[in-house]
């Protein structure tokens, strides 16, 4: 769910020179509590590396959050192929789903490769799973201190289900450990890996377990790691999976179990002791080992000045009482913070739609939004369209678009990265193209009943001739995106079908357009939507071009009369007109060379040049004072 996601077309995304989605990885809530006063502590926080807080809450599961570089598709059985597959294209249930094939097939005996993949997988999955809860917590924390009884036990009911999910994860990746991966004739490192694996799944249940269960989850995890620790002493202390071990073991005793010392303990000997194995590597193994050393130092420095703020704390309440000793120094060096960038706590984000406007399934679509649980969006806002029809107020057209921009934009990233690789194994010819091309078209069907599903709400729901301009404007452009989006991916013979739809849906928005003021965001929208489906559907690059400079002269000349907030609304849409000027200003160049230089000689002189006219209207309108 945390991927980038286009559509509407105000998204900095939806423009010509976008490159193919990235994904967006989460950044989980840190687990350690913390008693400290911020005068004190602050600082402290300000050194907490990224990685600190993914390991913290992640249970270390997975390698170094390093930039993600895609793995190579051509290794393995075709079941981890296609977990790769899924993985490049975002698609993590699937992942999962085709890594617990290889497990059930291969048991234990998964190459290094599928190790790492099956680890991420559910990692993946799980994690998702915790950032919903943390959102879901905090809200209904709040409600309950507002006294909102009703929306509290809505959010508790919808808690449960996320919660439900979570456990019903970590319960099917322990069994799989323990049915199918460990046994004993595994290697040492292999042994582990997959014992911490299993630890950490039992801690993540601990974490959000009723306290009926949660001491057995706790026991269990506690053995668990303790087993773990005993067989990594067969690794050497610089191996990337015993380090990760004690920095899953100590994050456990300190954050579960309350065991400071013990914490400190396992992190300072494991930092030690890989110290002095350090000249012994080869420069690839210290870039890894160094990333781990650098989180447990990070952890003991971040410990250190939590002890320390809370004796400081307790030296002045004793000091009051006439009664103060001197914390006791327990002689532990924990070093300094390392100097790489901290990251922020989810909830630092900039803030979400307010939860208090609407009806109750507006609400919970704005919690499942802060949820990032997409589909479930959409789900509460299609019945609140089924209930108010075209009647949404602008909180509720808002979540209404956000909510299917969000579930179709991350099937239209899928069906980029997918097609890419058919593109590839085509020209490969590997033998592996009808499972990606069969892969592609199950993708392909959800997103085409997605958009389809829009745009039947739209027309038989909320489109009506009775709706205020800016209304129908809005839905207008909508519908016509999403007729765009399915001309994009449709077969031929539907293809013309939709180029039809859209264009009809275009007209009619930019026609009842006429009546707002040129620098409207709905407006500028229209415009910068319908240049792109002229360029790159009609292939109508003149057209496109004169849709594009007319909308942004014709706002610029506006632009000086808004106030700030508006202006700012409205520069950043004008900004995506100007980019993709920019980019067909290029295209046209080449384009115009190859159509001139095919006349017979002397007979393009009076031909219009494409790219002589973008140059000269972008000259005019000064578009630089929008770098």
């Amino acid at each position: 769910p945390f991927v980038r996601v286009e559509g509407d077309a105000s998204d900095p995304e939806d423009r010509t020179d976008k490159v193919s989605p990235a994904g967006c990885h989460k950044v989980p809530r840190i687990c350690v509590p913390i008693s400290v006063s911020a005068t004190i502590f602050g600082a402290a926080l300000m050194c907490v590396s990224v990685g600190l807080y993914i390991c913290s809450i992640h249970g270390n599961d997975f390698k170094a959050p390093h930039p993600p570089r895609p793995r190579e598709l051509g290794e393995g059985s075709m079941n981890t192929y296609m977990a790769k597959l899924a993985e490049q294209a975002e698609r993590f249930e699937d992942m999962a789903f085709f890594m617990k094939r290889v497990v059930d097939k291969d048991g234990g005996n998964l190459s290094l490769d599928q190790r790492e993949l099956f680890a991420s997988a559910y990692n993946k999955l799980v994690g998702a799973n915790q950032v919903s809860l943390h959102a879901l917590t905090s809200v209904e924390s709040k409600e309950q201190a507002k006294n909102h009884s009703r929306k509290t036990s809505e959010i508790k009911e919808y808690r449960s289900r996320v919660l439900e999910e979570l456990n019903n994860t970590c319960r099917s990746v322990i069994e799989l450990l323990d049915k199918k991966v460990i046994n004993a004739n595994l290697g040492t490192e292999d042994a582990v890996f997959y014992l911490k694996m299993r630890a950490n799944y039992y801690r993540r249940l601990a974490e959000w377990a009723s306290h009926d269960t949660r001491q057995d989850d706790i026991s269990a995890a506690e053995l668990t790691f303790l087993i773990a620790t005993n067989k990594s002493k067969g690794l050497t202390p610089t191996n990337p999976v015993r380090l990760m071990l004690a920095l899953s073991f100590s994050d456990f005793l300190y954050a579960v179990r309350g065991e400071h010392d013990a914490a400190f303990t396992i992190a300072q000997t494991a930092c030690d002791e890989a110290a002095i194995e350090w000249d012994t590597l080869d420069e690839k193994s210290k870039l890894v080992t160094s990333y781990i050393l650098r989180l447990l130092r990070d952890n003991l420095f971040l410990w250190k000045s939590a002890s320390a703020s809370e004796n400081e704390e307790r030296r002045l309440s004793l000091e009051l009482q006439g009664t103060f000793k001197e914390a006791p120094n327990n002689g532990i060096d924990f070093g300094g913070p390392s100097s790489h960038p901290s990251a922020p706590h989810p909830s630092a984000a900039p803030p979400l739609r307010e939860l208090g406007d609407g009806c109750m399934d507006t609400y919970m679509a704005g919690l499942a939004e802060q949820a990032r649980r997409f589909e479930d969006m959409a789900l509460f806002m299609k019945n609140v369209v089924y209930k108010q029809g075209g009647h949404l107020s602008i909180q509720q057209r808002k979540l209404f678009a956000a909510a299917y921009d969000k579930v179709v934009g991350e099937k239209r990233a899928s069906l980029r990265i997918l097609t890419s690789i058919v593109s590839k194994e085509q020209a490969n010819g590997t033998g592996r193209l009808a499972e990606v091309q069969g892969y592609r078209s199950i993708v392909l069907g959800e997103f085409l009943k997605s958009c389809q599903n829009v745009i039947e709400l739209l027309e038989t729901k909320i489109i009506a001739p009775r709706m205020t301009s800016g209304n129908t404007l809005f839905y207008h452009k909508m519908r016509a995106d999403y007729y765009r989006y399915l001309a994009e991916w449709a077969s031929d013979n539907e293809r013309h079908k939709y180029i039809a739809a859209a264009e009809t849906s275009f007209l009619e928005a930019r026609k009842k357009s006429k009546g707002l003021r040129p620098t409207h965001p709905v407006r500028l929208k229209i415009a910068l939507s319908y240049s792109k489906f002229k360029y790159e559907l009609q292939s109508k690059h003149h057209a496109a071009c004169l849709i594009a400079i007319s909308a942004f002269r014709h706002a610029l000349a506006r632009l000086h009369k808004l106030d700030a907030k508006k202006h700012e609304e409205s520069a950043l849409i004008m900004r995506l007109l100007r980019d993709n000027l920019i980019v067909w200003q290029v295209t046209s160049q080449s384009e115009d060379e190859r159509r001139l230089s095919s006349k017979p000689h002397g007979s393009s002189k009076n031909d219009y040049c494409l790219h002589e006219s973008l140059e000269h209207l972008l000259k005019a309108v000064n578009m630089t004072q929008f770098n």
